[in-house]
């Protein structure tokens, strides 16, 4: 299962319509061939142009979205889940379906949070 999340919106700035492309263009490319965390993390980027008839000027908003396959984690989470049965309640009996995945969701949220700070240091240049 992927999972997407929001880490940036970056907004670009032009005279002319051709300079805002290149300039949308270098800055994709830019986040693209950052490597962040591991290698299971993909990039996925929206360009979206704004019409203001009151400016001059040409607008672009780049919005920049961390994909990433959750599979691990939960993985992470069954296993933590079997060996804790095991431990403490000393049965090898256990039901899945029973699961509530709170600590699952939890796990997510860290994911989540790490991926944000970690998708703002890239774009803000510091790696």
């Amino acid at each position: 299962m992927l999972q997407s999340v929001k880490i940036a919106t970056i907004r670009v700035v032009g005279e002319r319509r051709s300079e805002v492309e290149q300039k949308v263009g270098k800055r994709i490319l830019q986040i693209c061939n950052k490597k962040i965390l591991s290698s299971g993390v993909f990039f996925s980027c929206s360009v979206n142009w704004v019409d203001n008839p009151e400016s001059m000027n040409f607008e672009a908003i780049i919005t920049v979205h961390y994909n990433y396959d959750i599979s691990d984690i939960e993985t992470r989470h069954c296993d933590i889940c079997r060996e804790t049965h095991d431990l403490f309640y000393c049965n090898r009996q256990y039901n899945c379906n029973q699961c509530e995945f709170a600590a699952f969701k939890v796990r997510m949220e860290d994911r989540q949070k790490a991926m944000k700070s970690g998708g703002k240091f890239a774009l803000s240049g510091n790696s």
